[in-house]
């Protein structure tokens, strides 16, 4: 992991991660065990040297008692295959370089690349453990893009096989906007996966039928 910082203090200042490879250099200190630093870096590479994941932010507070990284603003590129698959935006992300784990939470935005428009995700927060490849989606989880509507209490990304997982589905909405045949489809399932590919759903449930229902008003249903 490398973390590099636009304004660098003198060497003596730099403090050395618990991940190997990574550093941080503090702008300056607030207290002996707390330290900002401004225009904020992150790269992280696999086994096999490619970029796993980027974190930029224009402040950050590293303390050094919990050997914890406060990022505010941040913006995570998250890649898949040597291309960036999920960009997210929170106003806060905690990186527990410890445990080499990472959080985001306030105005969660998730971008999912695509290869007609990106998918769009909100959500109230996640949870990453760097060392696996899968990111834990919590709490009001929305997903959309120009046909497809998702909410969901709870989702897993699966980075290595671009795929969500709504495991708590709540509802699912397909929107047909074609001019002469506008209509909606809901879906009662327990379980959607999303290709974030190619935007392919599959329903599964656990003790029952997949439902759907078909709406040829939208203007009469269209939450």
């Amino acid at each position: 992991m490398i973390v590099r910082i636009l304004k660098v203090l003198p060497v003596n200042l730099v403090l050395l991660s618990a991940i190997s490879g990574c550093t941080i250099s503090p702008t300056s200190n607030i207290s002996d065990d707390t330290y900002v630093v401004d225009e904020f870096k992150l790269v992280q590479k696999n086994k096999y040297n490619q970029t796993k994941l980027s974190i930029k932010s224009p402040l950050a507070t590293y303390d050094s008692n919990d050997n914890q990284v406060e990022i505010g603003n941040s913006t995570i590129d998250i890649f898949s295959n040597g291309q960036v698959s999920a960009i997210v935006n929170s106003d806060i992300t905690i990186l527990d370089r410890y445990h080499n784990k990472l959080s985001s939470r306030g105005n969660l935005i998730v971008k999912f690349m695509n290869k007609s428009s990106p998918i769009i995700l909100t959500a109230d927060s996640l949870r990453w453990d760097l060392s696996d490849s899968i990111i834990y989606i919590d709490g009001n989880v929305i997903l959309l893009n120009k046909q497809v509507k998702i909410h969901s209490s709870n989702a897993l990304y699966n980075i290595n096989k671009n795929i969500i997982k709504f495991e708590t589905l709540r509802k699912y909405q397909y929107l047909n906007n074609e001019q002469e045949n506008k209509y909606i489809i809901d879906v009662e399932a327990d379980t959607a996966i999303v290709n974030t590919i190619d935007s392919s759903v599959i329903f599964k449930s656990n003790s029952r039928q997949v439902v759907s229902e078909i709406n040829f008003n939208p203007a009469l249903k269209s939450n």
